[in-house]
């Protein structure tokens, strides 16, 4: 686990929610978010309510770790997480990512999943250098760490999108559906 991590649990229980652990074998999240990560190439994370990071990075890239050792760029992300926005957006930095709310069906949410950190095909290198530029990140390294980006179409985001969203409402469905059976 990354140093940021903090028990699901103690960071949910901090703000008088349901725990995730309630209704979830966290092991096997992290399996799936994992899994995904390696096929899709693309990097999750789990924050709770306040975007806070609850979870170790799957699959983070190269280039969001050199955007997040700069404060400047840190502070740019944690704004993204801790947002409200949902579905597919643009992160400050041009790159693709995504936002999937953990939600029970009573409507209380857990917390998301944040996914993504893929560039789309069309985007222009020249375009992020003057993103980074305040960052006062080395040109020549910023390229270098680019050229090892995935790059995703619209089709392609969309449909990873989909995929991980429709996994992850199918699991807290189920979880919870048979949570109540046991109950019962």
């Amino acid at each position: 686990m990354v140093d940021q991590t903090r028990d699901m649990e103690t960071a949910i229980n901090e703000n008088n929610c349901i725990s995730l652990q309630s209704f979830c074998d966290m092991t096997q999240l992290y399996t799936i978010l994992d899994n995904w990560s390696k096929s899709s190439g693309m990097a999750t994370v789990i924050v709770d309510t306040e975007g806070n990071q609850v979870s170790e990075d799957f699959g983070i890239t190269e280039f969001c770790e050199m955007i997040q050792s700069c404060e400047g760029g840190k502070a740019c992300c944690m704004a993204t997480w801790k947002s409200d926005l949902e579905g597919i957006y643009e992160c400050p930095f041009g790159f693709w990512d995504f936002s999937i709310p953990i939600v029970l069906p009573d409507g209380q949410v857990l917390g998301k999943v944040l996914a993504g950190q893929a560039l789309p095909v069309q985007q222009k290198d020249e375009e992020i250098l003057q993103k980074t530029a305040s960052l006062e990140l080395d040109e020549k390294t910023v390229l270098e760490v680019l050229s090892r980006v995935r790059r995703k179409t619209e089709k392609e985001m969309q449909g990873a999108y989909e995929l991980l969203k429709e996994t992850l409402h199918f699991l807290f469905r189920t979880v919870i559906t048979s949570g109540k059976r046991k109950m019962n």
